[in-house]
């Protein structure tokens, strides 16, 4: 209790000991309303002056400023919650302002990435291409090579194959063993070449 409080408990509590016993029992002695008595009213005065001078103390020094601390302390915090919603606003503002422009440069970014290595794989498949159409061309030109040189190795050779076949061929017709000279085939060819510009 604080102290103001002591002293009016102790300044209620001595007017009530002091206070005869005559004046509150002489209502039941006399006929009528105690409050209509004219002898009464010096004691409900001062009764009355004494109530509601403590409630006015009670009211103006103890509820009141509790009731206006509370007030104050609600209108504190909702001052600081919407300054800090103010601040968390232009926070989030400048956020999404930073998010916005970082996407655009990570866009942007990737964009040229994606272009530059766009440029090198197509460089690079252009290269290596030239390179399969150089080894293409090498072993188009080493295979007509090794035809040409096949083709004209079995030009030579056909003479003897052509004999040894004939000789076979001769040996299973007629089962006998003819040594074929390679002037025959010669004389063969003459008449051919003859045939053909005739």
């Amino acid at each position: 209790m604080s102290k103001s409080l002591r002293i009016i408990n102790y300044f209620i509590f001595f007017l009530l000991s002091k206070m005869p016993l005559s004046s509150v029992y002489g209502a039941d002695q006399k006929g009528g309303m105690p409050q209509l008595d004219p002898t009464s009213y010096n004691s409900q005065i001062f009764w009355l002056v004494i109530v509601f001078s403590i409630l006015f103390i009670l009211i103006n020094y103890i509820f009141l400023p509790k009731i206006s601390n509370i007030k104050r302390n609600r209108e504190d915090l909702i001052n600081y919650n919407l300054n800090l919603a103010k601040e968390n606003n232009i926070k989030i503002e400048k956020m999404n302002k930073e998010i916005t422009t970082l996407l655009e440069e990570s866009r942007e970014q990737s964009e040229k990435m994606i272009k530059e290595c766009q440029e090198k794989n197509s460089k690079f498949f252009n290269e290596e291409v030239q390179e399969v159409v150089k080894e293409l061309q090498q072993k188009e030109k080493n295979m007509l090579s090794n035809l040409q040189s096949t083709e004209n190795q079995v030009k030579k050779d056909i003479i003897k194959y052509s004999k040894d076949l004939v000789a076979e061929i001769y040996k299973q017709i007629l089962s006998k063993n003819i040594d074929i000279k390679n002037s025959d085939f010669k004389q063969i060819e003459i008449k051919n070449d003859r045939k053909s510009f005739s």
